[in-house]
């Protein structure tokens, strides 16, 4: 040709709107031949054979032969199924097969004698990207006093790199990764001032959130699942994100820490000086002044009201008590504490961490307080909001366990049809036998809500949703 048009060559195709060549890939044993579709890659298959290479056969119980599709009787054919050809297997016998290409371990599959092959179990599958950091887990699993400033940076500029260019995860994949920021957030929560790993790596945070954000993503909610039937999970992730967002709080003024927000696809973390005097200021994530395109299921934010914080602001300005015994030193007194007060600057404004998390109430294990009092469930459960998870630390007194005025959560509804009755809730940690906590409506309540958004008010800080 002359139209300087590329060709694929013999036994490749490639799809509309491409401009990678792929391998055909057709079956011998189930094709006529060895070409295929030059767009959509399918090959020319024999009778009763199907699937785009022409190595699946349409009954379940049947194996591909040289003369097509013929069944088996007792027990599942050869397949192909996930990447792997699994063999001819007698009926209730499972078989092991070597993961898939680009990963390691093993994989099982039953042999049902009602059903025949079951669904492939990959969930003991590492890509082959995640065997270093599997080795690193292993290692802190026998000893987590080895953890460190250095191994801390390490691991999640390791964990970025690899959920950062990795389409899909396997179920070790999502526990290796889970485990490793247990053990990276628990570390930090423990430090303070310059030690904290992000004053001494300006790319920390932003690591730490994206590796979180990328194994809280809503495809890995069957990994998460299996996960969850032996061990804490999501809500341990949280439990420990929320316990790091404590400790940046209460280290962002000694170590002077700008504000800065962290946006990714299915996470936001912001940290930010509290001004309630401007109602603009009091509300976070500021997604008027975010520049990066995000998800319209993130935003979702909380509104602090002008509460005890202005009080503490008084209390730390006034120099000293007022007494009665003396009425003229009285009033001396309040002339210079006016003007104490006028010079003097206003005490420093408070430190808020605010991390909204788009599908992680999907991923929590559906645990609810037992106690119908402080929670009315609806007939069909769901979180229908992103979480919000709030902390702030005031250098004065330290806020008082019930907020008065409550703070607003400002929600944008996942879906909006057969929604009815919502409640706003938090996560309790404390509540269920299980250890892991589960979703409360104490002292939260629905503020307004329309067809696309809620609004909730609550008197305490922890991280909430509406079910």
């Amino acid at each position: 040709k002359t139209t300087g048009e590329c060709l694929c060559k013999d036994n490749h195709y490639r799809p509309e709107g491409e401009n990678t060549c792929h391998p055909c890939g057709c079956y011998n044993i189930g094709s006529l031949s060895r070409a295929c579709d030059p767009i959509t890659g399918q090959c020319l298959c024999k009778g009763g054979v199907i699937g785009r290479q022409c190595n699946r056969c349409d009954n379940p119980f049947a194996e591909i032969t040289p003369a097509g599709c013929e069944v088996v009787y007792d027990g599942c054919p050869k397949a192909f199924d996930a990447g792997i050809w699994w063999p001819k297997t007698k009926f209730g016998l499972p078989a092991a097969r070597d993961c898939p290409e680009g990963s390691i371990g093993t994989a099982i599959r039953h042999c049902s004698d009602e059903k025949g092959w079951l669904s492939p179990e990959l969930f003991n599958c590492t890509t082959a990207t995640f065997s270093h950091l599997k080795k690193l887990n292993e290692d802190l699993h026998r000893n987590s006093s080895r953890m460190s400033s250095e191994h801390s940076k390490a691991i999640v500029r390791l964990l970025h790199s690899v959920t950062n260019n990795n389409p899909h995860f396997y179920g070790n994949d999502v526990k290796t990764a889970a485990q490793l920021l247990n053990y990276v957030l628990k570390y930090e929560s423990q430090q303070s001032g310059f030690n904290l790993s992000a004053m001494k790596d300006a790319e920390f945070n932003e690591n730490l959130v994206r590796a979180g954000s990328a194994i809280l993503d809503p495809d890995t909610k069957e990994h998460w699942d299996q996960i969850q039937r032996s061990e804490g999970g999501t809500a341990n992730l949280l439990r420990y994100f929320e316990n790091y967002a404590n400790t940046l709080a209460q280290n962002v003024r000694k170590t002077y820490l700008k504000p800065f927000t962290i946006v990714t696809e299915n996470m936001i973390l912001t940290v930010d000086y509290l001004d309630v005097s401007n109602p603009e200021k009091a509300t976070l994530p500021r997604f008027q002044d975010i520049q990066e395109t995000y998800p319209k299921e993130l935003a979702s934010s909380i509104h602090f009201p002008v509460f005890n914080l202005q009080t503490h602001v008084l209390k730390e300005t006034t120099p000293f008590p007022l007494t009665q015994t003396n009425p003229p030193m009285e009033e001396e007194h309040t002339v210079s504490d006016r003007k104490r007060r006028h010079l003097e600057p206003a005490a420093p404004l408070p430190v808020a961490v605010v991390i909204v998390y788009k599908s992680l109430g999907q991923l929590l294990p559906e645990r609810y307080d037992p106690d119908r009092r402080s929670l009315r469930l609806p007939n069909r459960p769901v979180i229908n909001t992103a979480i919000v998870s709030a902390t702030v630390h005031s250098e004065g007194p330290p806020l008082p366990p019930l907020l008065d005025p409550p703070i607003t959560l400002e929600y944008t509804l996942l879906e909006t049809e057969e929604r009815t009755k919502p409640v706003c809730v938090f996560w309790d940690h404390t509540v269920t036998s299980g250890g892991v906590g589960g979703w409360s409506s104490k002292g939260c309540e629905v503020l307004n809500r329309n067809n696309s958004h809620i609004s909730c008010q609550c008197n305490h800080m922890t991280s909430f949703a509406v079910l």
